[in-house]
């Protein structure tokens, strides 16, 4: 969403973090394998204040259920 993506600017800036195509492709990747789409993951990043993401942090135990439906 737009606002999603707003809020992911502002985040990565604040964080002195660039983004790249790279950087979203990667994310996107590592997403997918824990099962969030790339939007989830982003959020996720925003909410625990993460410039990186690793596939091994997120567990469906550790997981916000809000995040699990889709609904932030």
């Amino acid at each position: 969403s737009d606002q999603v993506w707003s809020d992911y600017i502002a985040h990565r800036k604040a964080k002195k973090s660039t983004i790249s195509s790279t950087v979203i492709e990667n994310l996107r990747v590592d997403a997918k394998k824990v099962g969030l789409s790339l939007e989830q993951a982003m959020q996720l990043q925003i909410k625990r204040g993460w410039t990186g993401f690793e596939p091994s942090w997120v567990t469906a135990a550790n997981q916000p259920s809000s995040i699990m439906r889709g609904v932030i």
